[in-house]
């Protein structure tokens, strides 16, 4: 299960929520698979008017879950077929940590996030609701 926060040009943090592709290929394949998606985003953004797009994309037995916020940044969430109830609720609590983090007067707007507290507050999200 990979989990990534795009920012407008680039990718702003990335984490392996499940430690199942420990192998670089797989981690290749996954970041493949969500970026490859980000054209599929665009596009439903502009047909929904909801912050949650839910699935937006497959890859296999693969899903792409997507969340964007309304400052433009876009959650990706790869996993394999979790509950839509479960993933929203993560992407909400990714989302309201997200603005906390971005509301610190040292973080820098559309800049990657390389806080150890946000990464163990992603981290523990994901255990108590996808795994």
């Amino acid at each position: 299960m990979l989990f990534c926060i795009v920012g407008r040009s680039e990718p702003l943090y990335e984490a392996d929520l499940d430690g199942a592709a420990a192998d670089s290929d797989a981690t290749y394949l996954h970041q493949f698979i969500l970026h490859s998606s980000l054209d599929l985003i665009q596009n439903a953004m502009w047909s929904n008017a909801s912050t949650f797009l839910r699935t937006v994309d497959r890859f296999n037995s693969q899903l792409v879950s997507a969340y964007v916020t309304p400052g433009g940044a876009i959650l990706l969430l790869l996993h394999q077929g979790k509950g839509e109830d479960a993933v929203r609720h993560f992407f909400m609590e990714v989302h309201e940590n997200y603005t906390k983090h971005m509301l610190n007067p040292f973080s820098l707007f559309d800049a990657p996030i390389t806080s150890p507290q946000f990464d163990s507050i992603v981290r523990s999200a994901a255990r108590r609701l996808l795994l």
